[in-house]
């Protein structure tokens, strides 16, 4: 049985430099003038027929200059075979990226956000300043480049330099005798370099702030729906706050905090352990609680049943205490106030909960907002709700 063949390769046959010259001089031709195209065949040309020849002589027989064949030729050798890759860049993108280490990054960042050329050199420039720790609020220092600048020639007639053209001359308008001279125009003061300078700075981080905002909402709305348990939300949710926390730290407030009045209530209360600080799990358990209607209405009363309980306060067998955590427990307040632990006897006073006026209530320091000392004449001592 004879051996199955590969299947046969069809290959385009290799275009002569006469073929290779042709095709240039129409792509010049071209209103669009195809760079890339001229890119390939200058690139092809210089490879395969140049030999001790230069973009200059290529240039010369399809009617381009030396710099605009070797951009071309250039940005071709280095990104043709993967500009396919951003769709949505131009040419020029590439061009200005040439002399880039970390062009392949950038150019990524353009295609993804949509960046114009000028776009993707601002945030890029904002980036290295970022990189060297410079403050973008300050004016740049000024760096001196040899980078040429690209390409802007929209028009091209084959066959002539178009360093060579002569510029086309405007023939001034008479003016009518009849309209009298108007007065000469105010000349607008120009800018100076440091004016400019900012304003270009202020651009760049405007920007860069934009442009970070978008995706930062675009990445959230994609990971929100993958959050399925209401503990990676929690967790979302508190990792966000700790980084808003940090950009823009809150004011510390005068304003005693509910937790910090509920704090200070509890260590008016005798033989029980004294709250010493309003802790980040305090205060949440106090806001949570303060959400219920019951709680609201009765966690004073609540407190005097505990000052006025035995067991509360030490004398049950196990010499138990209550403490402010057990007290801001869900159920504790209803307990108290169903009368669970209430003396049968009856024998304390109502009067004994408070701690006597010669002991020292110390002021109760509170982490998260202002810190407040039952009977302080300076302020209410109600919840502020």
């Amino acid at each position: 049985m004879d051996a199955i063949s590969p299947p046969a390769v069809v290959q385009q046959a290799e275009e002569t430099e006469q073929q290779i010259v042709e095709k240039a001089i129409a792509a010049v031709a071209k209103i669009d003038d195809c760079k890339w195209e001229v890119g390939r065949l200058a690139h092809e040309w210089t490879e395969r027929f140049a030999k001790d020849r230069t973009d200059e002589d290529f240039g010369k027989l399809v009617g381009l200059s030396r710099s605009q064949v070797q951009q071309r030729r250039q940005v071709f050798a280095t990104y043709g075979d993967v500009c396919n890759t951003y769709c949505k860049l131009s040419w020029s993108h590439f061009n200005v990226s040439l002399d880039w280490s970390d062009a392949e990054y950038w150019l990524g960042q353009a295609n993804d956000l949509g960046l114009s050329v000028a776009e993707m050199q601002r945030m890029r420039n904002a980036q290295l300043r970022l990189d060297r720790g410079e403050d973008l609020t300050q004016p740049a220092e000024p760096e001196d480049t040899d980078t040429e600048q690209p390409d802007t020639e929209s028009e091209h007639v084959a066959g002539v330099d178009p360093v060579q053209r002569e510029p086309s001359i405007v023939k001034p308008t008479p003016k009518a005798e009849s309209q009298p001279e108007s007065p000469p125009e105010k000349v607008a003061k120009p800018e100076t370099k440091a004016t400019s300078t900012k304003k270009a700075t202020t651009s760049v981080v405007k920007t860069t702030l934009t442009t970070i905002l978008d995706r930062l909402e675009s990445l959230l709305s994609a990971i929100t729906p993958e959050l399925k348990s209401k503990t990676e939300k929690q967790q979302l949710a508190e990792k966000l706050r700790h980084r808003a926390d940090q950009l823009d730290p809150p004011e510390e407030s005068t304003t005693a905090t509910p937790a910090a009045v509920v704090a200070a209530e509890w260590n008016m209360i005798a033989n029980v352990p004294r709250c010493k600080t309003v802790t980040k799990n305090r205060q949440k358990a106090v806001r949570t609680r303060m959400k219920d209607r019951f709680f609201r209405d009765n966690w004073r009363d609540a407190m005097q049943r505990v000052a006025n309980s035995s067991f509360c306060t030490g004398g049950g067998d196990t010499g138990w205490r209550a403490d402010l955590d057990w007290f801001l427990k869900p159920d504790s307040v209803v307990k108290l106030m169903e009368g669970k632990f209430d003396d049968t006897s009856g024998e304390k006073s109502k009067d004994v909960w408070r701690v006597p006026p010669s002991e020292h209530v110390p002021e109760v320091e509170d982490r998260t907002g202002g810190n407040y000392t039952p009977g302080d004449s300076s302020g209410d001592d109600t919840v502020p709700f």
